[in-house]
């Protein structure tokens, strides 16, 4: 959008898209100051350097929030020039500026999901490290038990790397396919539980398993639910300071 004031802010002209962009029709914005599009949502000293900026006569470009008709916030990318009349005198000002508001909240999203898989991947690559620092000092018949939770760790590892890269494809249309599959959810269970037991020993926890005796099996996806109960069992684990934790399944 694309809009001109004069040298109190006053806007002057603006243009369809600036329309479109603020839901303000030119007669509703036409003679109102500028900077009231800008008020409650922005940084004062961010608004104080760019009108110092403009006032020395340069162009100014930024990241700003503007104001819809109704009062909606949007984000906006700025960019303001002086215009300057036949003899050079800056007699005022032209703006032109893009909605990012979609581009921020995609940021968003990667951010959280950026967070997302380092709290998932840090499970794994805690308990692959805990074992392998076990098996340097294990007795020989611990090796086999040992040896078969970091299997199932780097295989869990494995597959959210997979996941992370199908999450990629998404953008694509190449999402990976849910696979909904039996499984046994006492069996996923207590390898999650087994697996977080060097954790718990070390920080003076007990972590107990209590099956459901003949729980029978369930449909669903055996990766996402192995992820569910990983990070409630690590959250568990992590943010209790003493006594116990117990991991029960039950039938309703």
């Amino acid at each position: 959008g694309v809009y001109v004031t004069d040298l109190e802010d006053r806007m002057l002209i603006v243009n369809e898209a600036f329309e479109r962009q603020s839901r303000y029709s030119a007669a509703d914005i036409v003679n109102r100051n500028h900077l009231q599009l800008l008020e409650g949502y922005n940084d004062p000293i961010l608004i104080h350097q760019m009108q110092s900026t403009l006032a020395g006569g340069e162009i100014w470009s930024g990241e700003l929030v503007h104001q819809r008709k109704g009062g909606d916030p949007y984000d906006i990318q700025l960019t303001i020039a002086p215009v300057r009349d036949l003899s050079a005198q800056v007699v005022g000002y032209v703006g032109s500026q893009r909605d990012i508001t979609h581009q921020k909240e995609l940021d968003h999203l990667k951010d959280m999901f950026v967070s997302d898989v380092s709290h998932e991947l840090r499970t794994p690559t805690t308990n692959i490290r805990l074992y392998l620092e076990l098996l340097e000092d294990a007795p020989s018949e611990k090796t086999p038990k040992y040896l078969s939770v970091i299997k199932e760790q780097s295989q869990l590892l494995t597959k959210l790397v997979e996941d992370i890269l199908d999450l990629s494809r998404l953008a694509m249309a190449k999402a990976r396919k849910i696979e909904f599959e039996k499984m046994d959810l006492n069996l996923l269970a207590e390898q999650v539980v087994t697996a977080h037991l060097p954790i718990a020993d070390a920080t003076g926890l007990d972590l107990i398993f209590e099956p459901y005796p003949d729980l029978p099996t369930i449909l669903g996806d055996q990766i996402q639910m192995s992820r569910v109960i990983t990070n409630l069992v690590s959250n568990a684990v992590r943010y209790t300071q003493k006594g116990n934790v117990s991991v029960r399944t039950y039938k309703s």
